[in-house]
């Protein structure tokens, strides 16, 4: 029996000082030619089965089309016209405290959707900022500086959220966009 615990068993050393060395659960496979031919692997193209490799969230999956469907060429083109905001109906009330009036109480500001309106009381006319690409969850405003920021929750896709910084009475045009949050961004001040 003492003869197991005195003996030192060899071990693979998981660290080099303060380095940490990934060591695989497989040996790497070696890289082989696509089982089909015109399958890329690298491009998110058609293969010959119509699979078409796509992203969702942050992981990819497989899209396979319709049986029996052909492509028709005319619903592949971009049409010709575009449509335009008149008005925008609604309020999302599941975001809190994001109703701000601004301009001396002429103004409402509100979000909805991945944009934040403008409204007017006066005359009802109102403006839009659009320069998230998701859901707006937060917003304030600066009387100080006159600045407005607005952060949004993650987008699907590879992009994360981001906060806005902007200007109410140059809607069109983003000031700054402040990155490397993670999720959401719930609160501005």
């Amino acid at each position: 029996m003492s003869l197991l615990f005195n003996t030192s068993l060899p071990r693979r050393p998981r660290t080099y000082g303060k380095q940490h060395v990934a060591v695989p659960k497989f040996p790497p496979k070696a890289h082989s030619p696509p089982a089909e031919p015109g399958w890329t692997p690298e491009l998110p193209k058609q293969g010959p089965d119509g699979a078409m490799r796509v992203v969702f969230g942050r992981s990819y999956g497989l899209v396979f089309p319709p049986t029996d469907w052909r492509p028709d060429s005319k619903q592949a083109q971009v049409p010709d016209w575009e449509l335009e905001k008149d008005v925008v109906y609604g309020y999302n009330g599941e975001v809190r405290g994001s109703l701000r009036i601004i301009e001396d109480g002429r103004v409402a500001m509100y979000p909805l959707g991945s944009m934040v309106v403008m409204h007017t009381l006066e005359d009802s006319s109102q403006r839009y900022f659009e320069g998230h690409s998701a859901d707006v969850l937060c917003l304030d405003y600066s009387v100080e500086t006159g600045l407005a920021a607005s952060g949004q929750q993650d987008p699907k896709g590879i992009e994360g959220p981001f906060v806005c910084l902007w200007r109410p009475d140059t809607p069109t045009e983003t000031v700054a966009q402040l990155h490397y949050h993670q999720r959401s961004v719930s609160a501005v001040a």
